[in-house]
């Protein structure tokens, strides 16, 4: 789809293949067409998930799977290695600051548990889950505090781009019922009465909060 908006299209498509009014917000966009932008670079890549950040997160998804297949030899090697590169590819183009940073966490999880099996004594593997728990603690309280310029780096605003108001709303909605919840997961339908008017960003009702 986004091959065929970018290059058979040539233009944005709009949900359910409406007509655009004369200036949209570009967050009303299904498909922006931005996939031949430039190989590593250029607009986000939504797919046809139309997010973005959705579309980031099955792709690591995706890859995490091929990888596990391809490590496990339970199918073409050729095949598993070109959809975890493709997706791969499609991870970094959409560009999700929150896919990236949950990317480097299996990374950084995976190596831990390798390294922590190959060690067999009770006290190395303590000590290494306490050097490990510090660097952790550490990193957290850096982020916290360099939070400002650490956000600019990776060009997004102190707000998260507005998902600070987000969270809240759903934090504190998720107070009124701790425990048994509300019966409902991400993605949220934004028809359902539950959410059609609960939160509203860009003119557009909030149908995720980028977690679960």
């Amino acid at each position: 789809m986004e091959l065929w908006v970018a290059d058979v299209r040539r233009a944005p498509l709009m949900p359910n293949f409406a007509d655009a009014p004369s200036d949209p917000d570009p967050h009303w966009y299904w498909i922006r067409g931005n996939l031949v932008d430039g190989f590593l670079s250029g607009g986000r890549t939504q797919g046809a998930v139309g997010n973005a950040n959705l579309l980031g997160f099955l792709c690591l998804l995706t890859a995490l799977v091929c990888i596990a297949q391809l490590l496990a030899q339970q199918r073409s090697r050729l095949y598993l290695a070109t959809v975890a590169t493709a997706s791969m590819w499609l991870l970094i183009r959409t560009g999700s600051a929150t896919v990236l940073g949950a990317a480097v966490a299996v990374v950084v999880t995976t190596a831990f548990v390798i390294a922590f099996r190959s060690i067999r004594s009770r006290r190395g593997r303590a000590l290494m889950s306490a050097g490990v728990g510090g660097i952790a603690a550490l990193t957290f309280a850096v982020m916290l505090l360099f939070r400002e310029p650490l956000t600019h780096l990776l060009g997004r605003q102190v707000t998260f781009t507005g998902r600070v108001k987000i969270w809240e709303a759903v934090l504190e909605r998720a107070g009124r019922s701790p425990v048994i919840g509300h019966g409902f997961a991400t993605p949220w339908l934004p028809g359902d009465s539950g959410f059609a008017s609960w939160i509203i960003d860009h003119s557009i009702v909030v149908f995720q909060a980028h977690n679960i």
